[in-house]
């Protein structure tokens, strides 16, 4: 730091001035939120004042934004800095400055929860970038990067794809390594979710085979990748793969990066992703832990007052979803018993993010009416678009049942196992739903062609009541096909149920178990 003041000191030049501030503002954007960062930032806005530098005066203020932009209690001074931004851009006639104006006007919104200002603010400031005919290039890139977050924050869209594999590459060239991890993490996840697996490997490679790059970036940065990373994973129920990403960035989280101020935003964030893992590999004592980690935290005032208000609002949402998943394993699960527990569940599941395989089971298991289902049904929220399948099989299940009742449940279940983006738990789960059907409807010949695709696959499906669930009825479907040692296989199920404390399926199996012995009884 006292070689770049020094440096700053024997700056008498405007065009020395602009290189210096590109130098800063790379330095800066790996190394954020430091004290020192600021004491230098300071004696550059006086130079810019000594040299009467409007253009580079607006630059430093982004940097300088850029280095406080996490503390809630400086969004008073953000919006004084922005104002005067405007104004002098509008002075000197600086379409880029307006861009930045509006960027960062953008984020204040946002952290805010003015959903419509912000999308109002980032408009302008794509505006300006389009009515630029060379705009400088790291405007160009960092609003359009705002973009990209824009579009995925607000509905996961994939569009913000392109924009972000763009970015990426302007972000790696120049240096930007903080911004290059942002955007390869969210690539990733967009990458599994369509299903893209050859950019999904070279994304995660790009994140971290480069091993000498990796380590030297400044640990806040390594968390964030592992962060991302495991939750891309945990997108497709890659779950072991996730549960060792998520518990590196935990290391760095709890160990060094207390006082980093990406420990309010992802702390939580990631403890809440580590919990669901927990949950669907069937270690609730762990995902307890974790969830009771994360109600003491809320409880702090400090670490509220330092978390964004996404995370105020999806983090207990999560909470109460793997609460649920959790109750209605249960043998004496009764939804009227949590009733004030769905209702926050459903009131919170069109703002946020939902583990698909947490909202198919609240979906089948809330006893939701018809009205709640169909507007469940037509929202535009991308984790509920995911199941809409579930959905609508669910209505269906509320209609009086007839002998055509499971022809319908086989054409809304196989449209969505077919639909663009499906992943392989997401398949395997509408073909249980399927199963199940067939078994109550005693079409159990058609049960084994319909799972045996699983049964060499089985170590696949990482969520293990439902591996567990797909043992049990691949056995009841080979035993139906003539494979006399189903009944013992169903029981060693039966007894990894009882192992795990998924007492309802246990029952299930039993019942299922029961059935076959007084069929087979009849047959005699």
């Amino acid at each position: 730091m006292e070689e770049l003041i020094r440096e700053l000191n024997e700056i008498t030049l405007r065009a020395d001035l602009e290189r210096f501030l590109d130098k800063i503002r790379v330095i800066f954007s790996n190394k954020k939120y430091e004290i020192n960062n600021l004491n230098l930032l300071e004696k550059t806005v006086e130079k810019c004042r000594l040299l009467n530098d409007k253009k580079s005066l607006i630059k430093i203020y982004e940097i300088k934004i850029s280095q406080i932009e996490h503390l809630l209690d400086k969004i008073p001074e953000m919006v004084e800095i922005v104002q005067e931004m405007k104004e002098l851009s509008i002075e000197i006639e600086y379409s880029e400055g307006l861009a930045l104006s509006y960027n960062i006007e953008w984020y204040i919104e946002k952290i805010q929860g003015n959903k419509e200002k912000s999308r109002k603010a980032l408009e302008e400031s794509i505006n300006h970038i389009r009515k630029t005919s060379n705009p400088e290039k790291y405007v160009y890139y960092i609003c359009n990067y705002s973009l990209a977050i824009e579009y995925w924050l607000e509905d996961h869209s994939i569009k913000s794809g392109p924009i972000l594999e763009e970015c990426s590459k302007y972000f790696f060239k120049e240096g930007y390594y903080r911004s290059l991890i942002q955007s390869l993490g969210i690539l990733s996840i967009i990458y599994q979710q369509t299903q893209n697996k050859e950019k999904a490997i070279m994304t995660s490679q790009q994140l971290f085979n480069n091993k000498y790059l990796f380590t030297h970036l400044p640990e806040d940065v390594q968390a964030i990748a592992y962060y991302l990373a495991g939750v891309g994973q945990l997108l497709v129920h890659n779950l072991g793969q996730s549960e060792y990403l998520l518990n590196e960035c935990y290391l760095l989280m709890n160990s060094k990066l207390k006082l980093s101020s990406y420990y309010s935003y992802y702390y939580a964030r990631l403890l809440s992703h580590l919990a669901i893992v927990q949950a669907l590999k069937g270690k609730i004592e762990q995902s307890y832990e974790n969830i009771k980690k994360i109600e003491d935290l809320l409880e702090d005032d400090f670490f509220i007052k330092n978390m964004d208000i996404y995370s105020k609002r999806q983090v207990p949402h999560t909470l109460n979803l793997i609460k649920f998943y959790v109750y209605s394993r249960l043998y004496d699960f009764n939804a009227d018993k949590v009733q004030s527990l769905i209702e926050k569940i459903h009131r919170g599941i069109e703002d946020n993010y939902n583990d698909s395989v947490l909202l198919s089971e609240f979906i089948l298991n809330a006893e939701l009416d018809k009205k709640q289902l169909e507007k469940l049904s037509l929202s535009d929220n991308a984790s509920l678009q995911r199941i809409r399948q579930i959905i609508d099989y669910t209505k269906e299940r509320l209609e009086d049942n007839d002998k055509k009742k499971i022809d319908s449940y086989f054409k809304i279940l196989n449209k969505g196992s077919k639909k663009k983006g499906c992943t392989f738990i997401e398949q395997a789960y509408s073909d249980l739903l399927l199963a199940q059907e067939l078994f109550k409807k005693q079409r159990h010949l058609e049960i084994y062609p319909l799972l045996q695709k699983y049964e060499n696959r089985l170590n696949q499906i990482e969520v293990l009541e439902l591996r567990v669930f797909m043992e049990a009825l691949i056995q009841v479907g080979a035993y139906k096909c003539g494979d006399p040692l189903g009944p013992a296989l169903q029981y060693m199920a039966i007894k990894k149920c009882r192992l795990y404390g998924f007492s309802r399926l246990e029952n299930k199996l039993l019942d299922y178990l029961q059935l076959q012995q007084t069929e087979l009884t009849k047959t005699v």
